[in-house]
């Protein structure tokens, strides 16, 4: 691709009616569609949903009148750039809080075989720090003079380096060294490194930076570059990846997040300036008190406790899948092969009991793993033994002092987990940030802090608070067995829903760490796994009944999203419920509520009927597996009943989405008048479903 046709004529508008950014995104898919530029087929929401998912890391309006939204997907054969300049200023919730006057639009394949395509795009994005091309950009009416101010030339390609010729500065001159870097996009990389360099250019100072884009990293500092450098600015957007930033250790340095540099470079510098302090490590964990946060580097803390949580559970869930998969196997093969009262673990040295041991290994280390990672989230790798440490001991039967009153045979389980993880993190936290003598500070993260953290912690729920833990425990384990059947079909219910409602978000989280939760605690205990029975049936409802509406009403849908319903279908065959998130983007309104109800069914049908499953995982695959059971019934009649359970609740989500399909396109105001009901519920705008069009 040549740096001539990424932009023509036929991709810039000027005096564009575009009123809101929905607008302005569908009228540029529309002329990437009428370009050839999106794959045969396709649906132009696929690409105004991959610029609203962008837009919604973080802002592309980058001030002064002007936004750069871009987008990345498999539909797009061909990386283009649209311009667009609209009539009357659009709201874009830019960084300056002002409204958009102009776009620069770049669309970008998902997979390409060369990078260049993507170099030329960073660079076109660097011309917006430029005021003399924001100027042409805003005003001139002349089509090829904007297109020839983002010609590309090889001055543009080469980055700024710093003058080597003295290590030290002259007359206030300063050598700065940067790093800008952004997982997300092509865009605020580069346009941060270019404001950085003008900023610098302006106060008098060399600069050099090091950008970590889409392009892969460029302009590596070197050795030198650090060694003579005054000052090191590091800007980054959340969700960056490793920085390196141990080769900075001594130098001042100053940490802030991207969009700050784009809005005021000049300030972000003098700042820098005046508030860097040396960078320093420890125990390999890069630490600095100074700047501002930025992103999950630099802010563990930011969105609250429930995010270390889920993290945890990100590194718990395989054990638990494990563990679950490797016992349900054992014990239906041992029942099958030796009849239904034989037992894995009384048939060593049997292959099957290997298995059986193997499954309770994962269980065993499943509750470790979710507080060593919670622990290691806030504070992190000095936080791993203190957390996995206390947690085993906790989780232990017999290595926790009984209390009279309060004796119990079980553990503390995932109830002691969650509380030594966050007490672990924050503990060691406290202890990274003691002042200590430089002879000292080496071992404090292998050394000191994990033995004095782990005593005190396992010394306290040893003696103290595991007892009563593991009673509440028990207390909860006992109490499964004795819910009726209509209190266990109304929390199969409620599970269901918060399945089906965001299908892999928060809410679908915490029913999910509810149940797996008691899985991990229970090492095999079926009482114990009725909860995930629920989730489990929940899980493939969504993304199944939207795959089957595909099929049942394919007149309301184009090619592109038959596709996403075949996907969808087998995405929840394995138990994976975001398969049906591209249709609740789209179709908010009908295909959530749709979702909510048939999970609901499904799990209170899972819940009434006290269906098990002893892994962390849903779906019709789990029950292939063998981890599907019931509590009061024969493990063949639960798994009927748990295909039961799916096969409702996906039929119910189809007819009612289709049925809601039907009655958009035949009756607009009935549905209008529910529309405005559901949105007040999800505070949402209405979304384009131009069904009538494809009807």
């Amino acid at each position: 691709m040549s740096k001539q046709d990424i932009l023509t004529p036929q991709q810039v508008f000027f005096d564009d009616s575009c009123t809101t950014q929905d607008e302005v995104f569908t009228k540029i898919a529309q002329e990437a569609q009428k370009l050839g530029l999106l794959r045969k087929g396709s649906s132009i929401d696929t690409l105004v949903q991959s610029f609203k998912a962008r837009e919604a890391e973080g802002t592309t309006g980058f001030g002064d009148g002007v936004a750069v939204p871009h987008a990345r997907n498999e539909d797009i054969v061909k990386a283009r750039i649209f311009i667009v300049r609209f009539k009357k200023p659009v709201e874009w919730k830019a960084m300056d809080e002002q409204p958009v006057q102009a776009i620069i639009a770049l669309i970008v394949p998902l997979k390409s075989a060369s990078n260049e395509h993507l170099a030329i795009l960073s660079k076109v994005a660097q011309k917006l720090a430029k005021p003399d091309f924001q100027e042409l950009l805003l005003k001139s009416n002349d089509k090829s003079a904007v297109i020839a101010g983002l010609a590309i030339d090889e001055k543009d390609a080469k980055p700024e380096t710093m003058k080597p010729e003295s290590p030290t500065s002259k007359n206030g001159k300063k050598k700065i060294v940067a790093i800008t870097a952004c997982p997300v996009g092509v865009a605020h990389t580069y346009i941060a490194q270019d404001k950085l360099e003008l900023a610098a250019k302006t106060l008098g100072h060399d600069i050099k930076v090091e950008t970590h884009g889409s392009i892969g990293i460029k302009g590596t500092l070197t050795k030198e570059d650090i060694t003579s450098a005054d000052l090191v600015i590091i800007a980054v957007a959340a969700g960056a990846a490793d920085l390196g930033l141990e080769r900075f250790a001594g130098k001042p340095l100053y940490q802030l997040e991207i969009t700050k540099v784009i809005k005021d470079p000049e300030g972000s510098m003098n700042k820098a300036f005046a508030e860097a302090k040396p960078f320093e490590t420890k125990g390999g964990d890069s630490k600095n008190s100074s700047g501002d946060v930025a992103g999950d580097m630099f802010a563990t803390d930011k969105k609250g406790i429930m995010k270390h949580i889920m993290a945890g559970v990100g590194y718990m869930v395989p054990f638990v899948v494990f563990g679950g998969i490797m016992i349900a196997l054992s014990i239906g093969l041992t029942k099958a092969i030796y009849g239904p009262s034989a037992d894995p673990g009384t048939l060593e040295p049997n292959f099957l009991y290997f298995m059986f041991k193997a499954g309770v290994a994962g269980f065993t280390l499943m509750i470790p793993i979710l507080a060593g990672y919670i622990a290691y989230s806030i504070a992190g790798r000095a936080a791993l033994v203190p957390a996995m440490v206390s947690a085993f001991i906790a989780n232990t039967v017999g290595l926790v002092y009984p209390i009279a009153g309060l004796e119990s045979n079980v553990s503390s389980g995932f109830l002691g987990a969650l509380l030594i993880g966050p007490v672990a993190g924050y503990l060691v936290k406290w202890m990274i940030s003691w002042k200590v003598p430089k002879t000292i500070a080496p071992i404090m993260p292998i050394f000191v802090i994990p033995i004095i953290a782990t005593f005190l912690i396992s010394f306290t729920f040893m003696y103290a608070i595991g007892a009563p833990i593991a009673w509440l425990m028990q207390q909860l384990q006992d109490g499964l067995t004795k819910l009726p059947t209509a209190a266990m079909a109304g929390i199969g219910l409620l599970l269901g829903a918060m399945v089906g409602f965001d299908m892999g978000g928060p809410i679908n989280k915490i029913a999910f760490l509810t149940a797996s939760g008691l899985v991990a605690s229970g090492n095999g205990d079926p009482n114990t796994q009725i909860f995930m029975g629920a989730v489990a049936a929940a899980i493939p409802v969504a993304p199944i009944g939207m795959g089957l509406t595909t099929m049942i009403f394919r007149k309301y849908f184009n090619e592109g999203e038959k596709t996403l319903g075949l996907t969808a279908l087998l995405m929840g065959c394995i138990g994976i419920s975001e398969g049906a998130i591209p249709f609740a983007v789209r179709d908010p309104k009908r295909a959530i509520i749709s979702n909510i109800v048939g999970s609901a069914v499904a799990g209170c049908i899972a819940g009434a009927f006290f269906l098990t499953d002893a892994a962390a995982h849903g779906g019709p695959i789990v029950a292939v597996l063998g981890a599907v059971g019931a509590l009061h019934y024969h493990q063949g009649i639960g798994i009927a009943l748990f295909f039961l359970a799916i096969v409702v609740g996906a039929l119910i989500t189809c007819f009612m989405y289709g049925g809601l399909l039907i009655i958009q396109s035949r009756n607009i105001r009935v549905f209008k008048i529910m529309g405005d009901k559901v949105n007040k519920v999800f505070k949402k705008k209405p979304t384009i479903a131009n069904i009538q069009n494809q009807k």
